[in-house]
C-alpha cells in the first residue's frame, strides 16, 4: 500500500520503536469494523467504488449496521484523503453500501527517552475518522424512463427535430439513424449535447454527453455522485456498477500508480428494467504520459435506451427526479 512508504523514522531510540510496534499494526493506517445491528440482507465484500460516502445522513431508507474507525499509525502521516480512502476500503471489505463520516477519531501518542540522567517526553496527535456502515433498505419499485433529457421514446425524427428547434438548439444529422441536438430539452444537471438514435424511425436511445465542470479528479467524482443521486431519487438504486473512479493524483497516497498509466478508464453505473429500458451513467477519463507530465481528459455520459422486454417481473414506482 502506498501509505506504507514512509516506514519507521531513523535515529529513534529502540524503546520508542518497540513501543510503537506494540501499539500499531505495522505502517500505514489502522482500521477496524464493529457490527452494531443486523443487516436486512447478507453483506458481501464489494468494490471500493461501490461504497457511497456521505458527510450528512442521506434522505434514503437505510439501516445503520456497524461502526468503522481509522487512524494514522504512529510513524505515519497519512493525509485526510488517505484516511477517508481507508475508511471507504474498510467499509467495502465489510460489505457496507454506504459510509457516513460521523466525526473525528483522533488519539494522542506519547513517548519518552532517558539519556545521561535526563528525560524528555514527546506527544503527537494521531488523526483519524469514525464512520457508520450503511445498508440501504429501499425495496420500492420504480417506473422505467419514458425517454431522456426531455426527448420521448417512440417519437419520430420530425417531432424531435421540431422540439430541438423550439428550444433554440441546433439539429444535425450524423451516421444513419443518428441525429444530434446541441442541447437537452430539460435540465439534466449538466451542459450536455444529445445524440438521438432511431430504430425503425422511432426514438429508441438518448445519449447526453458533456465535459465535466471541474478540472481535477475530486470535481469529476463530485459531479458523478451528484448525477447518480439525482437518478437514484427517481429510478431507485442502480442494478450494477463497475470500473474505477479517477484517482486523486495530487495527494501522493493510494491509487498513485494509476496516475502514471496511459490509457482510458471508465466508471459505469447502470439501471435496468425487464420491460427493456436501460440507463447508464458513465464517467470516462483518459490520460497520456509524456515524460514526467500526464495529460488527462474526461467525459460524462447519461445514456437512456429502450430495447426489447426481458422475461422477468416488471418494476414500477412514483419517484420524481432527473
Amino acid at each position: 500500500m502506498a501509505l506504507c512508504r514512509r516506514g519507521l523514522s531513523r535515529g529513534l531510540p529502540l524503546s520508542v520503536v518497540a513501543l510503537s510496534l506494540g501499539l500499531a499494526a505495522g505502517c500505514g493506517v489502522s482500521s477496524s469494523f464493529v457490527p452494531t445491528a443486523a443487516s436486512p440482507r447478507a453483506m458481501q465484500p464489494r468494490p471500493v467504488e461501490d461504497v457511497e460516502v456521505f458527510l450528512s445522513r442521506p434522505d434514503l431508507p437505510l439501516r445503520e449496521v456497524g461502526m468503522i474507525e481509522v487512524q494514522q499509525d504512529v510513524f505515519n502521516h497519512a493525509s485526510a484523503n488517505a484516511l477517508v480512502g481507508e475508511l471507504r476500503r474498510t467499509a467495502a471489505q465489510a460489505g457496507c453500501e454506504g459510509v457516513l463520516i460521523s466525526g473525528a477519531n483522533d488519539g494522542v501518542f506519547g513517548h519518552g527517552s532517558v539519556s545521561d540522567g535526563y528525560g524528555s517526553m514527546h506527544t503527537r496527535t494521531l488523526k483519524g475518522y469514525r464512520g457508520t456502515c450503511l445498508v440501504f433498505t429501499d425495496t420500492r419499485q420504480h417506473e422505467p424512463p419514458r425517454g431522456g433529457g426531455g426527448f420521448v421514446f417512440g417519437t419520430d425524427v420530425a417531432t424531435n427535430e421540431a422540439a430541438c428547434a423550439r428550444a433554440s438548439r441546433t439539429w444535425s444529422a450524423g451516421e444513419p439513424g443518428k441525429f444530434t441536438c446541441s442541447g437537452a430539452l430539460a435540465d439534466v444537471g449538466m451542459n450536455a449535447k444529445a445524440v438521438l438514435g432511431f430504430c425503425a424511425d422511432r426514438l429508441c436511445s438518448v445519449e447526453l454527453k458533456a465535459v465535466p465542470k471541474g478540472r481535477d479528479a475530486a470535481a469529476w467524482r463530485s459531479e458523478l455522485r451528484e448525477l447518480r443521486a439525482a437518478l437514484q431519487r427517481k429510478y431507485g438504486r442502480p442494478a450494477g456498477q463497475e470500473g474505477v473512479e479517477p484517482p486523486d493524483c495530487t495527494s501522493g497516497d493510494a491509487e498513485a500508480e494509476l496516475c502514471f498509466m496511459s490509457g482510458t478508464f471508465t466508471r459505469a453505473i447502470r439501471w435496468g428494467w425487464p420491460t427493456g429500458e436501460r440507463i447508464e451513467l458513465v464517467l470516462s477519463f483518459s490520460q497520456q504520459r509524456d515524460g514526467e507530465v500526464v495529460y488527462r481528459t474526461s467525459e460524462l455520459l447519461v445514456s437512456y435506451k429502450k430495447g426489447a422486454p426481458l422475461p422477468q417481473t416488471a418494476r414500477a414506482s412514483t419517484h420524481e427526479g432527473l
